[in-house]
């Protein structure tokens, strides 16, 4: 390699070259290149004969960074978008590149950053007349010198640190060279001071250089500086008072103009029209408009002066102005929305949650599926529901009222065009919760309904039925208490394209007003799905709406911008205008649809020369400041691992009591692709899908074998399905818009329920919501009648360091004589019991052994010995308490209270699939904890084996709430624990008054096995954790081959089973020592019958048939 050229680092202006090496790729390794370093700039050519037409890449050093890697290699990095690794022939060598590197970089980032400010401090076309040319200039040459200066000086600090460290260095090479012993070892030493010896030098000079600019420069500008500096004195002197001046006059001319009469401002502006050379005109600042640019709108605003509107019209600038009256104030302040609120806040009687549990992580292939559905429409695509949401399209529409406020507020308005803001508001505000939602709503089946009540809350309620399969259409109706009512008719089409999925919207959406009587109607604009096969799904509307008030003739024209990457326009953009029947624009709208809307009253309208494309004239629309009419309402949080719903959509499949058999909340493939169980759901899916398809067959050769030969017509047979809440009749409006009928129907639970119970035909031992909601309606005799439950036990501190439930039995405690008073029947009881002393005092899991695996019937009823472990001889005093187990003076139901520290939520862990009571505990704290997850686990043990403090009464279960560390309390933990108890309980005195429990399903999580952590074979340690994809997923279905385990060497392990199961005490810190890393279950719905307290009668009824069997 030729030596490189290594002269003395120079001002940034001088060039600096030579070869150094450079980090090509693995095969080639490090390749020399000829770099050039040169007005803060490293450029590298493959040989010198390239520099004058092939670059091979240059990095600016002013925002690079220069690390040094050992005594050749250096790295040079500009944010991580460039990255050089160089090499040069030796430590020397490299240390001259970074000295003139460190140099170039200091200086370059000094020249960016007062480039950026000399344009805004010494503009050129900021120097005034002649008179004033020679301070300029003189001024000019001053900024020049100190710039110069300020160089030299950051020159000098630069050089400074590099010589402290060199000199550092050179010291520590001469002290070990002073205690060196060793021949050759003294010798490699000496080289070693040569060399930094040598760096000493070389920054030595370049100092000493830049020392001798500085002092030449100072010297020669000395003098010149003294004389600039009292220039400049003078200047700012004279420009002060000039501009105390110049303030007067502006303020004495401001007063004036503000006292003008109208006649006096016409005048003035007629004599401004042609202003003399040099005077400056302020009316032709304020209206200068600029030519549109290519896809502009079709309208342009501009602000005007809130007194604008007094003044006649005029032709100011070649426009021709009209004005634009108005009744009403036109001042600048807020529409009705800002000047009445609602007299009260409605209470909501029930507790919405917040919370579904998260959407799981299923990978899947989309070519294998799409690839064969390509030109068809999409109501024929046998689609998975990996690409649903769990929500119906009746839910989804229902979804349109997020906002509905806004039809509450136009409801008050007095002027029909202010209300006419609000209501094109609301039309584009049913899309701002589509901005992430790229899941497919399910299809609805024939019949399906969906009633959603707000009445206590919001003042409506809403109901939609799909009254068509094929076309699909829906229909939806909503009454509102405050003044309005909304109705649509919905057919989608929709194409599958390959790249992009258009969804088109068809039928009409009304908004009809009580006050004023009037009517509106729009359509909906065009969705587009794109990215569907490739990339990440996105989406957006276009298309334009055209809202029409039917009853004055008032008008709104909405455009949807569709997306281009070449617009210079905002994203989603929407825009419209608010007419009259004469045309008149009154209001102008603009926004996006996703984000917010805002309104601009318009106070004159201009008709503009051929700016736009193809010549067509632009309207300019003069307006007043805009004010906000609608923002979209922030998302709650976690909404990314919850499809992206909304607080209102987080709520429209939660279950409720009393709603309609045919109701969306009761699908089953939806309630399982909510629960996470995907592949049950797809095939749920496909059977409901299918048994539609033969219902719609039938239905239609029925219909065919009704029409005689004369009316037969040319085409598919006709479907006689009547829709059972909807008729259509004329309208004066569309036509034939879907009518409601009586919204309270008394035979919709008989009638309504018939023909879509059989369509949807559901199968033994799959989610039979409809068979749940047969047991409900069970005569009373098939009800099942149990004993009252007279004793309850809570216990906590079974586990000494389970904080939770030891203190909230403590405050239970202070509470003496707990009974729960009714009225006919005799109180029930309640005991409390802390049930590990010692090991709540020592705060351990437990003294000996674990406590809650000492009441099998073998240890309870086994010899024991006085040196027994204290557990032992607990259990057999709880047993004497609470029991005995299994007989019939045990107590009636034991909850006993533990934590855990996985992410498991709220669990009842019982021995029984079967016990009704527990399953009924279950389903009512469900109902009255939403926003708690819950599941109820099943351990299948028998009676005789099950060895827990909760098998002792005649009904018992563990109350598990997690996570929460051992030996701490958690507030969030504590309070849904006591929640919990205070629900139990309370349904416990519901169900000894009499209180019917209507019957229902619970899904029940049965234990299938457990799974240690991998060990090592010779001392047992534990050599992998749980991988991250599980760890906190509990409940999440484990699926054969998903990561299991991650070693300790970073391997993952996935999961060897046959099936999927539902993993769940997760990584749990207590079962370390069982060998225990997590369990698995299988989840499945069990049945739960209606059941009620027994009365006395029975109760007796019952003893007899006992003793006669134990006779």
């Amino acid at each position: 390699m030729s030596e490189p050229k290594t002269p003395t680092p120079t001002p940034a202006g001088d060039t600096y070259k030579g070869w150094v090496f450079k980090w090509t790729n693995y095969i080639k390794g490090y390749q020399r290149r000829w770099f050039v370093l040169s007005n803060g700039l490293l450029s590298y050519y493959r040989t010198q004969a390239e520099m004058g037409h092939t670059c091979r890449g240059t990095i600016n050093l002013a925002t690079a960074t220069i690390t040094v890697d050992d005594a050749c290699n250096f790295v040079i990095s500009n944010g991580g978008a460039q990255t050089y690794h160089l090499k040069a022939s030796c430590e020397v060598e490299r240390q001259r590149w970074i000295t003139a590197l460190e140099l170039a970089k200091a200086k370059a980032a000094r020249m960016q950053a007062e480039s950026d400010d000399s344009g805004d401090d010494f503009p050129p076309s900021s120097a005034p007349a002649a008179p004033g040319q020679g301070g300029t200039v003189q001024n000019s040459e001053v900024q020049s010198a100190l710039r110069t200066l300020g160089s030299k000086v950051e020159d000098l600090s630069t050089c400074n640190d590099l010589i402290s460290k060199h000199g550092s260095a050179l010291q520590r090479s001469l002290s070990e060279l002073d205690s060196l012993r060793l021949t050759g070892e003294a010798g490699d030493k000496i080289r070693q001071v040569t060399e930094r010896a040598t760096l000493f030098r070389i920054t030595s000079n370049a100092m000493i250089n830049a020392c001798r600019d500085f002092l030449s420069l100072a010297q020669a500008n000395s003098k010149r500086w003294q004389k600039a500096l009292q220039a400049e004195r003078e200047q700012r002197v004279r420009l002060e008072e000039t501009l105390e001046q110049l303030a007067k006059q502006h303020n004495h001319l401001e007063r004036a103009f503000r006292g003008a009469s109208q006649a006096n401002a016409t005048a003035d502006n007629k004599n401004a029209a042609g202003p003399g050379k040099g005077e400056a005109s302020d009316e032709d600042d304020e209206n200068e408009f600029f030519d549109a640019m290519e896809e502009a709108p079709e309208f342009i605003t501009v602000p005007a002066d809130p007194q604008f509107h007094k003044r006649s019209s005029s032709n100011i600038s070649g426009f021709n102005s009209e004005m634009c009256p108005d009744d009403q104030s036109l001042n600048e302040e807020p529409l009705a929305m800002n000047q009445e609120s609602p007299s009260q806040e409605l209470v909501p009687l029930k507790k919405r949650r917040t919370r579904i549990p998260d959407k799981p992580n299923y990978s899947l292939n989309l070519w294998s599926i799409m690839k064969n559905c390509i030109g068809k429409e999409l109501s024929k695509i046998p689609m998975p529901v990996n690409f649903n949401e769990p929500i119906s399209m009746l839910q989804r529409l229902t979804e349109d009222l997020e906002y509905h406020e806004l039809l509450d507020k136009a409801a008050k308005c007095q002027s029909s065009l202010e209300q006419m803001c609000y209501v094109a508001a609301f039309s584009v505000s049913s899309y701002s919760t589509t901005v992430y939602r790229t899941g497919k709503p399910f299809n609805p089946l024939l019949g399906e309904t969906y009633e959603l009540d707000r009445r206590r809350e919001s003042g409506y309620r809403s109901l939609c039925e799909q009254v068509s399969h094929h076309p699909p259409a829906a229909a939806h109706h909503v009454i509102s208490d405050r003044g309005w009512t909304l109705r649509q008719e919905i057919t989608v089409a929709s194409k599958f394209r390959g790249k992009y999925l258009s969804i088109m919207p068809l039928g009409t959406i009304h908004a009809i007003f009580e006050k004023g009587d009037h009517h509106y109607t729009w359509k909906k604009v065009t969705t587009t799905v794109h990215n569907i096969i490739v990339g990440k799904l996105w989406i957006d509307q276009s298309g334009e709406i055209d809202v029409v008030n039917h009853t004055t003739g008032d008008r709104c024209h909405l455009k949807f911008a569709p997306y281009s990457y070449f617009s210079r326009d905002v994203a989603r953009k929407v825009t419209g205008v608010v007419m009259d029947k004469d045309g008149k624009a009154h209001y102008v709208l603009s926004g996006t649809w996703d984000e917010k809307m805002e309104f601009s009253r318009v106070m004159q309208s201009s008709r503009g020369g051929e700016n736009g494309a193809e010549g067509k004239q632009k309207t300019v629309y003069q307006t007043l400041k805009a004010r906000e009419v609608w923002r979209r309402n922030p998302l709650p949080e976690g909404a990314e691992t919850m499809y992206y719903f909304t607080n209102l959509a987080l709520t429209l499949n939660e279950p409720e009591e009393g709603v309609g058999p045919t109701d969306s909340r009761r699908r089953p493939d939806q309630r399982l692709m909510e629960d996470g169980r995907w592949e049950e759901a797809n095939a749920e899916k496909q059977r409901l899908e299918e048994k539609q398809r033969s219902a719609r067959r039938e239905r239609e050769r029925e219909a065919a074998s009704q029409r005689t030969s004369s009316q037969s017509e040319e085409g598919a047979p006709h479907d006689n399905y009547q829709a059972q809440w909807f008729d259509r009749c004329e309208d004066r409006i569309t036509g034939f818009p879907p009518q409601l009928r009586d919204f309270y129907k008394t035979d919709f639970y008989l009638s309504a329920a018939s023909e879509y119970s059989a369509l949807v035909g559901f199968k033994d031992g799959t989610a039979p919501l409809l068979q749940a909601r047969k047991a409900s309606l069970m005569e009373v005799d098939e009800v099942v009648c149990l004993p009252r439950l007279s004793r309850v036990a809570v216990c906590g501190g079974t586990h000494g360091n389970e904080l939770s439930g030891v203190y909230l039995v403590r405050e239970l405690l202070k509470a003496k004589d707990i009974v729960m008073e009714e009225e006919r029947e005799e109180p029930a009881s309640v005991l409390m019991v802390l049930a590990n002393p010692r090991a709540m005092q020592q705060c351990r899991r437990y003294v000996d052994t674990d406590l809650n695996r000492c009441f099998t019937h073998a240890t309870l009823n086994g010899p024991i010995s006085d040196s027994a472990p204290y557990e032992m001889t607990r259990s057999r005093e709880l047993n004497a308490m609470l029991g005995p187990k299994g007989s019939p003076g045990a107590v009636d139901l034991v909850c006993d209270l533990h934590n855990t520290t996985a992410n498991m939520g709220l669990c009842l862990i019982a021995y029984s699939d079967c016990d009704w009571i527990c399953l009924h505990i279950f389903k009512h704290l469900q109902r009255q904890m939403p926003d708690v997850p819950m599941r109820f686990i099943h351990f299948d043990v028998s009676s005789k084996e099950s060895y827990s403090l909760d098998s002792v009464g005649k009904h018992g279960f563990a109350m598990e709430i997690g996570p929460q560390p051992h030996g701490v309390v958690r507030s969030n933990i504590y309070t849904a624990m006591k929640d919990g108890v205070q629900h139990m309980l309370d349904w416990v005195r519901l169900f000894n008054s009499g209180t019917i429990f209507e019957a229902g399903f619970v899904d029940v999580f049965t234990i299938v096995k457990n799974i240690d952590y991998p060990r090592d074979s010779e001392t047992h340690n534990i050599t992998a954790t749980i991988h991250p994809q599980l760890q906190d997923r509990d409940f999440l279905l484990l699926h054969p081959d998903d990561a299991l385990f991650q070693t300790f060497s970073g391997e993952t392990l996935r999961y060897k089973g046959n099936e999927p199961l539902y993993p769940f005490f997760v990584n749990e810190c207590a079962y370390y020592e069982k060998g225990i890393a997590l369990s698995l279950a299988r989840k499945r719905h069990v049945v739960v019958p209606a059941i009620r307290a027994q009365t006395e009668a029975e109760r007796r009824r019952d003893q007899q048939g006992f003793a006669s069997e134990e006779e």
